[in-house]
């Protein structure tokens, strides 16, 4: 599973084609073993049935079309993208406020 902005930007920036998809659900179809997990690309689905709709997709494409390419290697990446080359990449993460905290008790209140 990666990240849906992780995810959205590499299928915006980087070169994608509908063999790197091919590869990335053949990989998915070889290594996971419980296909009945929730998917994360639609909680209704599980891991499988999102499979199969993304598998049919791709097989049923004979051109490049820069228009359903984007979308559907999104949502491929974001369900099977720890299967790509693109596995291992992760989102910049924030720093976390190390700072002094300001603290009060709650006052009483009677209304």
């Amino acid at each position: 599973m990666m990240n849906k902005i992780l995810a959205t930007k590499l299928a915006k920036e980087e070169t994608i084609t509908y063999g790197d998809l091919k590869e990335i659900l053949r990989q998915a179809r070889k290594y996971i073993t419980d296909w009945n997990r929730t998917g994360c690309s639609n909680p209704t689905f599980s891991k499988g049935a999102c499979f199969n709709i993304f598998a049919k997709s791709v097989r049923e494409q004979k051109d490049d079309r820069i228009d359903r390419l984007g979308l559907l290697s999104r949502n491929i990446l974001r369900e099977f993208g720890e299967f790509s080359k693109f596995g291992d990449r992760k989102l910049p993460r924030k720093q976390k406020y190390t700072g002094k905290v300001h603290h009060e008790e709650p006052i009483e209140i009677d209304f």
